[in-house]
């Protein structure tokens, strides 16, 4: 496997966690298209690019599979959060 230089593993992913959090946020959009081909699209689209940053960042050997993983739950995490609070902004306004 290629390895990328890097200084040491950082715990959790921050590219995992970052496009995990885009993920999210462009799914629970998403879901409300009037199209379902366009909306079920742009989810599988933004899946696959989630999944494979992650893949990148463990086959150059930056991260492990724990780190990415982390990465994933604490994006999912701050996805939902957001999202809830641009919800409850956007109703409130």
């Amino acid at each position: 496997m290629p390895e990328l230089p890097a200084d040491g593993y950082a715990f959790p992913s921050g590219h995992a966690a970052s496009t995990m959090f885009l993920c999210v946020l462009a799914i629970l959009y998403a879901m409300k298209l009037k199209s379902p081909y366009l909306s079920y699209g742009l989810s599988a689209l933004a899946v696959f690019i989630t999944l494979a940053i992650g893949a990148s960042r463990y086959f150059y050997n930056v991260h492990t599979p724990l780190q990415i993983i982390a990465g994933y739950a604490l994006g999912a995490f701050w996805g939902a959060l957001a999202y809830a609070a641009l919800r409850r902004v956007s109703k409130s306004g």
